[in-house]
């Protein structure tokens, strides 16, 4: 039987923390919505669950661009940048208009849907600036230099977007680093890119801090072995975090507390009650960008 089984990840701590409606709606709620013939409410939380917005979605084209360029470095093969940004591109404009004729209603999964189609009868989109700013973020890339260092030891690479579940400090954690690279020293690189406009620096150390913690305790490499690094590629620029042990710490004590916190609103077979999950205040911004905003009354 296919069971909603629990399992901490970085992300899951930011939907906890932003809102426990949209929480229950995207971790209990959608549960089943995969098929066809399920209850309607569950049908439209899973379509729901699966949209994206202009901007978390050019962050996954640009990641994509990465991870395609990097597995092909893996082959031995060298995509340059013209051809990562036609590939880029073909794919983000049948992403644009398999929203745009309503695949994604069908497969949501498989196929691409987006808020700004689903939420309004205007189907006219511009994405002239989007299309552009993926383009221009993926030729940033290509100049980046942990990119070009990247490109020169091809040897070195160990891991690229690969999705590992492991127990750390006592849960099952997901993980998955856009890059991991040998140092040639004995120690290990984690690199994460960033597309967004802005990024707290203590967060992303907070978030590298889980990486390294998954690198020390199931990869055996100890924290003054580890280097982080977070590259912007909207501004190309980088920033080199060395782990300490107490990060090490930091980071198991966010895991295990944000971890106790979401399991103790659900049963140990990990079913939970909706009225356990509290909307945010009518008027609250966050609400604006949910995906959820529909089933919550909020559009």
């Amino acid at each position: 039987v296919f069971r909603n089984n629990f399992s901490w990840s970085w992300s899951r701590r930011g939907t906890f923390e932003q809102c426990k409606r949209k929480y229950w709606l995207n971790y209990y709620g959608y549960w089943g919505g995969w098929s066809r013939d399920s209850p309607p409410r569950q049908r439209a939380l899973y379509v729901q669950k699966n949209l994206t917005t202009k901007p978390m979605w050019l962050g996954n084209c640009v990641h994509d661009a990465a991870e395609w360029a990097l597995v092909a470095l893996g082959r031995g093969q060298f995509v340059d940048c013209d051809e990562m940004v036609s590939r880029v591109l073909i794919r983000a404009k049948r992403d644009i208009t398999s929203s745009e004729s309503g695949d994604n209603l069908r497969d949501p999964k498989r196929k691409c849907g987006f808020q700004e189609h689903y939420y309004s009868s205007e189907k006219t989109i511009e994405w002239g600036q989007t299309l552009g700013e993926i383009e221009r973020q993926v030729r940033n890339l290509y100049t980046n230099p942990i990119f070009c260092r990247m490109f020169h030891v091809p040897e070195r690479l160990r891991e690229v977007e690969v999705l590992h579940q492991e127990q750390l400090a006592g849960f099952p954690v997901y993980v998955k680093l856009d890059a991991l690279m040998d140092d040639g020293a004995g120690g290990l690189v984690i690199i994460d890119w960033k597309t967004g406009k802005s990024h707290d620096g203590d967060v992303v150390a907070r978030q590298l801090g889980v990486y390294g913690l998954y690198a020390r305790d199931i990869l055996g490499v100890p924290a003054n072995k580890l280097k982080m690094v977070h590259v912007n590629l909207r501004e190309n620029q980088f920033v080199t975090h060395e782990m300490t042990e107490d990060m090490l710490s930091e980071a198991a004590t966010t895991v295990e507390s944000s971890a106790t916190a979401m399991k103790s609103l659900a049963s140990p077979e990990n079913e939970a009650e909706e009225s356990d999950f509290p909307r945010l205040p009518v008027g609250d911004k966050a609400c604006t960008f949910c995906s959820f905003r529909r089933d919550c009354g909020r559009e």
